[in-house]
């Protein structure tokens, strides 16, 4: 995480190294998921940007990323589709 000198209104700043295509926020607002070419998905603290997961599954990049509820939902170039489900995941709650 690198700090957002001069960003009014930035609650976190993410550097993964990689193009993010997509992010979400979790139900709560203490995790967001992002996502992109790189095939990961990495799960953050909102509050302090530290990397808390990375979900690893998809061989393609991944576009579609949404929670529905405790699970999170992506989807990538390949048409694949995964549920994740986060509720017992000792990480991410």
């Amino acid at each position: 995480m690198r700090p957002a000198l001069g960003l009014a209104g930035v609650v976190c700043a993410l550097d993964v190294g990689s193009p993010i295509l997509r992010v979400a926020i979790a139900p709560g607002g203490r995790i967001v998921a992002s996502a992109g070419r790189d095939w990961t998905i990495r799960l953050h603290d909102l509050a302090s940007g530290a990397l808390l997961e990375s979900l690893v599954w998809h061989q393609a990049g991944v576009y579609g990323l949404a929670w529905a509820g405790p699970v999170l939902v992506s989807g990538d170039t390949q048409g694949r589709v995964a549920l994740w489900d986060l509720a017992e995941h000792p990480r991410a709650r």
